[in-house]
């Protein structure tokens, strides 16, 4: 994979996980930052951009 799109493919995690803790947030009446918490979110947000790597570097992980 591309080195520019395992960036926006992190940069899309980055940005997108909290976001879909804002629109559940939503859906849900409850504050889903206030329940899950900020270290459980930055957790999440690492693992997911630990996933996106890891798929980008093992040959065809990506397809």
């Amino acid at each position: 994979m591309e080195i520019h799109k395992v960036l926006i493919a992190t940069i899309g995690v980055i940005v997108g996980f909290p976001a879909f803790v804002g629109i559940m947030s939503f859906i849900t009446w409850q504050n889903g930052f206030k329940m899950l918490g900020l270290p459980y979110i930055t957790r999440m947000i690492l693992v997911l951009v630990v996933v996106v790597w890891a798929m980008a570097i093992i040959p065809g992980g990506h397809q």
